[in-house]
């Protein structure tokens, strides 16, 4: 990388921070023009980019885009994945909820600290927020204080840097705790008949310890088949996890990170593990239909279901036998949206009740409609099969840790009418 810029809400480049002795000004004002170009084309900028020969890689949370730029081709898997760090660290020492404009402008000393740190004339060389920490004082009125009256911070008091560099060194709590959520994310498709035509999850472990001294942590996972081709976090023990699939052996950088993510999908010879289904039926009149939704046990606490129509049906009238229907705001001029929200599913349920959206008024009834759209969130479902067989801490010390795990599902599900 040879250049790094911060752009504001405003599109203002609130800093800018060259390794190479060269600005890319210029290229960033191409690409501020670029989006907007974008954004009135009701598009979104792609987060790589080619202005005027340089290459850009970009990312926004929150407030705040990040601009890396660089004058040649690098991989881009590598490039995204600087700018997402950065940002990483950013979050650690600021907080994303509050990445204002006029924090990062308070703060460009320590902004200027962290990429000395983490860059070397554009090469990386640390971009671990733990190891950050024992480099670069976190800006607080505390440290500053203590900075201004030649005090040292607890970060400078422990004496040294931690020979593990997504670990601090002399980690203490009084609360010891670790907690694993296991996240996964479907999106599918299924025909007429009940059968998925395609299905993609894309799941993740996330940890968060807060564990004194160099613990070692071993989480078993089953069923070992689902984690063919991981993303594994560096502190893995990659040959212990090659050599007996399913065991994950670590020592934990310290706060919240990503442990490893993967994807698989839902095989056809294994029942759907959804806990609702959409059927489809013609009404009682030719102008009308009914959508049928069928839940059982494990279902999520609510559904929302979007049902597109052509916008020849503006004057379509329906009626849900539970939760509320409403025509929703959509940019296809081509196109009338209707929006219909189940909630309190999860409540006890009578599997044989029907939950029933009927739709009149539209000329061939069900003729008009081609697709619905379901989505939701399962709690304490693992849509995969994955689970946490066992949670085991090492070299724990005199003190008993707290172990939770959590599972969490997304659905975004497309059910064809034909």
């Amino acid at each position: 990388m040879e250049s790094l810029y911060i752009i504001g809400t405003k599109d203002q480049v609130l800093y800018e921070h060259n390794w190479c002795n060269r600005s890319f000004l210029v290229v960033a004002d191409g690409w501020i023009k670029e989006r907007a170009q974008r954004q009135s084309e009701d598009s979104d900028i792609a987060p790589i980019t080619e202005i005027s020969g340089n290459i850009v890689f970009s990312a926004t949370r929150g407030l705040l885009t990040i601009l890396c730029i660089a004058s040649r081709d690098i991989d881009a898997a590598y490039g995204l994945e600087i700018v997402h760090r950065i940002f990483t660290v950013f979050e650690e020492y600021f907080g994303i909820s509050v990445a204002t404009t006029e924090l990062i402008q308070n703060n460009l000393d320590t902004v200027t600290e962290l990429l000395c740190e983490m860059f070397d004339h554009g090469h990386t060389l640390t971009l671990e927020s733990d190891a950050m920490k024992d480099l670069v004082l976190p800006p607080s009125l505390l440290n500053k204080l203590m900075n201004v009256a030649g005090m040292q911070s607890k970060y400078e008091q422990q004496g040294q840097l931690s020979t593990v560099p997504w670990r601090r060194a002399k980690v203490k709590y009084t609360s010891n705790e670790i907690f694993v959520d296991v996240v996964e994310e479907l999106k599918a498709t299924i025909d007429r008949t009940g059968k998925f035509v395609t299905s993609d999850i894309n799941g993740e472990i996330i940890c968060n310890t807060k564990l004194s001294g160099s613990p070692d942590v071993t989480i078993s996972l089953k069923p070992t088949n689902l984690l063919t081709l991981p993303l594994l976090h560096q502190c893995i023990d990659r040959a212990k996890f090659q050599s007996t699939p399913g065991t994950v052996s670590f020592m934990p950088p310290d706060g919240q990170f990503s442990l490893l993510s993967y994807s698989t999908e839902i095989y056809t010879n294994r029942s759907s593990p959804l806990a609702f289904g959409v059927q489809f039926a013609p009404g009682k009149q030719a102008d009308s239909f009914e959508i049928v939704l069928s839940v059982r046990q494990g279902c999520p606490e609510s559904l929302v279901i979007e049902v597109p129509l052509p916008a020849s049906c503006k004057s379509v009238r329906y009626t849900p036998n539970r939760g509320d229907c409403i025509p929703s705001g959509n940019r296809n001029k081509a196109m009338t949206l209707l929006q219909w929200t189940v909630p309190g599913l999860s409540n006890k349920v009578n599997p044989n009740s029907k939950i029933i959206l009927t739709c009149s008024n539209v000329p061939d009834g069900l003729k008009q409609l081609t697709y619905v759209r379901v989505t939701g969130t399962m709690g304490n479902a693992s849509i995969s099969g994955l689970k946490v067989d066992s949670l085991k801490i090492h070299r724990a010390g005199d003190w008993k840790p707290y172990k939770g795990v959590k599972y969490t599902t997304t659905v975004d599900v497309v059910y064809r009418v034909r």
